[in-house]
């Protein structure tokens, strides 16, 4: 038995298809009536329609949920394919939650009942803005980002990230809480403003707004922001037995002197 998850694009999708694929052996029967789809309604399943096996009684939409689904739903019972399809037609945003599909199988020995589930959202959306205060600081300081987006659902959120400028791997420095706040046409916002300390190692690192949800898988749509530059507080100097003993392992190897950025990098004699 196998269900899987659908995301749309509200106002583009047409349609959500919720297919639910089941199989069963030559011991085991399903009587009429007994495939179905649910809707989690305040946390309790509540049937929305019920299919029948091939050759049997004709799928339905239970009549307490005419008003919502009647119009605008096709059924496709099982045949060949041994599929149970509900399609419903013109998204609205009460569409979006968790479905579930099920079976009874009777054999000689039991009744067992087999359930399956499926999430509806809608996508996340790249973020519309993302901005920082600065992007060239001095060290210590805290630049300012605020990022504004359409998370999409299910409980969606915004994370910021940081890349530092030798490496490919993200660092989150910020998650929102997620939201259930949402709009006429079904969008999500969150609009977030945070503050990040920058050190030294900071220099030439870049941030990323990510948009993200509960169907999210690894890093959602995003927007990056430039490099941002961080100044010294102060030259790396060297006393005179340092600088000697510099110039020895020089001879051996090669010796690197880090800094915040290039042109702030000085050698300062104290003999």
């Amino acid at each position: 038995m196998h269900t899987e998850d659908v995301v749309a694009i509200l106002q583009e999708a047409n349609s959500i298809v919720l297919n639910c694929t089941y199989n069963k052996d030559s011991k085991e029967d399903i009587a009429k009536r007994h495939i179905g789809w649910q809707k989690q309604i305040d946390g309790v399943f509540e049937d929305i329609a019920v299919f029948s096996p091939p050759g049997k009684q004709e799928p339905f939409i239970v009549k307490e949920k005419h008003p919502l689904y009647s119009n605008r739903t096709i059924l496709i019972a099982p045949n060949s394919s041994i599929a149970a399809v509900m399609i419903i037609k013109d998204p609205v945003c009460s569409d979006e939650g968790i479905y579930r599909c099920w079976i009874i199988y009777y054999s000689e020995s039991s009744v067992i009942t087999k359930t399956s589930q499926t999430i509806v959202g809608f996508v996340a959306k790249k973020p519309e803005e993302f901005s920082m205060s600065s992007n060239e600081l001095e060290e210590n300081n805290s630049i300012s980002l605020t990022c504004n987006a359409d998370v999409g659902s299910p409980q969606g959120y915004v994370q910021i990230l940081k890349i530092p400028e030798y490496s490919n791997t993200p660092e989150v420095i910020y998650t929102s809480n997620t939201t259930n706040i949402r709009t006429e046409n079904c969008t999500e916002y969150i609009n977030v403003t945070t503050t990040y300390t920058v050190t030294r190692e900071d220099n030439g690192a870049v941030f990323l707004c990510s948009s993200q949800n509960g169907l999210s898988q690894g890093l959602g749509p995003n927007r990056e922001s430039p490099k941002i530059t961080v100044i010294c507080m102060y030259k790396c100097y060297l006393t005179k037995e340092k600088y000697f003993k510099i110039l020895e392992n020089m001879l051996k190897k090669m010796f690197i002197i880090v800094c915040c950025r290039e042109k702030n990098l000085g050698i300062s004699e104290r003999f």
